[in-house]
């Protein structure tokens, strides 16, 4: 199973703002899967233990509700699955997980709800280490490292580049 496509940039919902995304389900068996389920919304939190920083661990916080699904997919075929989950209007994240009949759990996606931010401007303190630019604008943040095009020692201008 895979997200094919969202609404929200980088899955990162402002408050009022709505989502509705595409997952693909996939059958590797050489059987039809014919099934009915739900879409789990799970609110959940990241952690790290002080001996471990780099680390992280998630933690289940509430159930959110879900939507009905039903999947009907012909032997080593896919369907996609549209779906318009109510994602609340607590800020964090929020994981949607597909349960099928007879199937264990899938990840479909995760989202967060997050405080709209100015965009970036000169006077922007947000920096950040990920190269994700819808993330990053969703955010208010520009990123901490930018590259250079590598440059001979021993070109002409080396030193004024």
């Amino acid at each position: 199973m895979a997200q094919i496509a969202g609404s929200a940039p980088a899955n990162m919902l402002w408050p009022g703002e709505t989502l509705s995304l595409t997952v693909q389900v996939v059958n590797k068996t050489k059987e039809p899967l014919k099934a009915a389920g739900r879409v789990r919304i799970v609110r959940y939190a990241l952690y790290t233990l002080p001996e471990g920083m780099f680390s992280v661990g998630l933690r289940k916080l509430a159930d959110e509700g879900g939507l009905p699904v039903a999947v009907d997919i012909p032997a080593e075929g896919f369907q996609h699955i549209e779906l318009q989950p109510a994602i609340p209007e607590t800020f964090g994240g929020y994981a949607l997980i597909l349960d099928l009949e007879g199937q264990e759990p899938m990840f479909a996606a995760s989202v967060v709800r997050t405080y709209r931010n100015p965009p970036p401007g000169p006077q922007t303190r947000l920096r950040m280490d990920i190269h994700n630019v819808d993330a990053l604008q969703r955010l208010g943040a520009i990123p901490n490292r930018m590259g250079m095009a590598f440059r001979a020692p021993d070109a002409p201008d080396y030193q004024r580049y």
